[in-house]
């Protein structure tokens, strides 16, 4: 019996790309943080508060950035490290025997059966 795992492929589809995505934004916000600090170092002027401000923006969406990536790490170890309980095995049930268990008859069936011998839907 082939079992359809989609359902998790799909989710480890999503976390793959969703990590590679926040390494990509981390990768740039580190550029960013370290070229606006070099810039805000060599400034004069009005202009060195607002770059080291917009370092420390950049810096802040880097931690928000690190916290998630952070979050999907400790997700991955505690599904890899923590197995899971084993599923009991369901017992095989036929379907078609306890349909036939719980269908109802009416009393008029076998009257029907007598009038239309060559109904398809009979056996």
């Amino acid at each position: 019996m082939v079992i359809d795992d989609t359902q998790q492929t799909v989710r480890r589809i999503n976390y793959t790309v969703l990590t590679f995505c926040l390494l990509l934004v981390a990768g740039g916000m580190t550029a960013v943080v370290f070229v606006l600090a070099r810039a805000a170092a060599s400034a004069e002027g009005e202009a060195r508060p607002w770059l080291f401000r917009l370092a420390w923006a950049a810096a802040t969406c880097l931690g928000i950035d690190a916290l998630l990536l952070l979050w999907i790490l400790l997700r991955w170890m505690r599904l890899r490290m923590i197995p899971s309980a084993p599923l009991p095995e369901t017992p095989y049930i036929d379907a078609w025997s306890e349909a036939g268990k719980r269908i109802q008859v009416d009393e008029d069936d076998d009257e029907y059966a007598a009038e239309n011998p060559a109904d398809p839907w009979r056996e």
